[in-house]
């Protein structure tokens, strides 16, 4: 789901705040990367999105995301499926809750 290490590393960095700053700014990337896979013109277009995806979500620890990304990438589609796109968004919304939780033990 997430990856722990990774995010103990962005906390190690940049402290709690700047963890959950940095979350917040991919949530909201990632919501953006979705938007637009939706409306990809083709498979450059679609590529390029799920790349981007990809790389922001292994940045903070959003590992399954990622992994989901790349398998559509490499699978060469020219477009993603509403149903694809429907279970990255689930997966979005339960690494912010994951997260939620991992920031709320470090807190305590």
């Amino acid at each position: 789901m997430i990856d722990q290490e990774r995010l103990f590393e962005l906390f190690d960095d940049f402290g709690l705040d700047g963890l959950e700053e940095i979350v917040g700014s991919f949530l909201l990337e990632a919501r953006e990367a979705m938007d637009k896979l939706e409306q990809a013109s083709g498979p450059d277009d679609v590529s390029h999105h799920l790349h981007f995806l990809r790389g922001c979500s292994r940045n903070v620890g959003a590992s399954r995301i990622g992994d989901a990304c790349e398998a559509l990438e490499n699978s060469g589609l020219a477009g993603v499926e509403p149903r694809c796109l429907h279970e990255l968004r689930r997966e979005l919304e339960t690494f912010q809750a994951a997260v939620l939780e991992w920031t709320t033990d470090q807190a305590a």
